[in-house]
């Protein structure tokens, strides 16, 4: 094998200063996470080995960098699916989605609807492999009587070129149904698969229950806050300065509001979806207020076939909110 320096001129490596053991792990599992994903195994070793050093939950979400749900499956994949299904789940056998869709039914459903799916499967790749088996024995079958038919083309008055032919386009048959045989890899269980099983066995998903606005309040709306520089009682700083815990970069401020008004109007339930937006395009000095420029109505038949969206531009608009 060789050396590192003989395979790769050079080896592109970035450098962070203050970069405290939170971040390190995030971007260590986002590089990761590009790079070769981590199994399910891998996921639930990392998650247990933090909680064994003492990590919360909410702790583990930010230095993952992964949402509640995430985590909180993670958790509880061990004690949460059925036995057989957990150990699929680890040795690889079926992918996260596949286990998360199954947690979607109440706890005393899910055996049920396991053994179903896994029944329903095994089913489909056992009717696959009979279907391979019978093409390559019909192959084999065509091939004898094309050689048969070759050795006594004259006695059958075939002509024996078109015999040779037969029996050569027979083989390639045969070759290809042994080749289709041998190369078919049985399908893996899917999502929909769970949710097949969980029809023909008459059971429902759980129903999510809705996000309390307290939730909202405390997920959302006081981290945007507290990211804008609004304090309770006192001036919002206009001037306060988000950094990102994970890339180190401050956020457009134009950007954290919209969020903020877009979290505040569903918490509020606001009917006009549209408002934050166009408050914002007001507040950056991109559109008018109608009762500037006076009322406009404008459709679809309005907009010009050609008409391109323009591209957001990041460094733009972080020089705007700067400026």
């Amino acid at each position: 094998m060789e050396t590192a320096d003989k395979v790769y001129a050079t080896i592109p490596v970035s450098l962070m200063d203050d970069c405290s053991d939170d971040t390190a792990l995030s971007l260590a599992v986002d590089e990761n996470e590009q790079s070769q994903p981590l199994t399910p195994k891998d996921q639930v070793r990392l998650v247990e080995d933090l909680i064994e050093v003492g990590l919360s939950p909410n702790e583990i979400c930010e230095r993952l960098n992964k949402n509640p749900a995430w985590v909180n499956h993670t958790i509880h994949f061990k004690d949460s699916l059925p036995e057989a299904c957990f150990e699929a789940l680890m040795a690889g056998e079926i992918t996260r989605h596949v286990a998360t869709s199954l947690l979607k039914y109440k706890e005393d459903e899910r055996q049920e609807i396991w053994d179903d799916a896994r029944a329903a499967l095994t089913g489909r790749q056992q009717e696959k492999r009979a279907e391979l088996d019978a093409n390559v024995e019909a192959a084999e079958g065509n091939v004898e009587v094309a050689e048969a038919k070759q050795e006594l083309a004259d006695d059958l008055g075939i002509d024996e070129e078109d015999a040779i032919q037969a029996s050569a386009e027979a083989e390639e048959e045969f070759e290809a149904a042994t080749d289709a045989a041998a190369e078919y890899e049985e399908s893996s269980m899917t999502g929909g698969d769970i949710a097949a099983a969980g029809t023909s066995t008459g059971k429902k998903p759980k129903t999510p229950a809705a996000f309390p606005k307290k939730q909202i309040e405390l997920k959302y709306i006081d981290p945007l806050r507290a990211a804008l520089g609004i304090e309770p009682g006192l001036e919002t700083d206009e001037n306060f300065k988000y950094k990102d815990s994970v890339t180190g970069k401050i956020f457009p401020r134009h950007i954290l509001q919209c969020s903020l008004d877009t979290s505040e109007g569903i918490m509020n339930q606001d009917a006009d979806v549209f408002e934050v937006l166009r408050e914002l395009m007001y507040e950056l000095g991109k559109w008018d207020r109608p009762e500037d420029a006076g009322e406009t109505d404008i459709s679809e038949e309005d907009i010009p076939e050609d008409y391109d969206t323009p591209e957001y531009d990041e460094e733009a608009a972080e020089e705007e909110a700067a400026g």
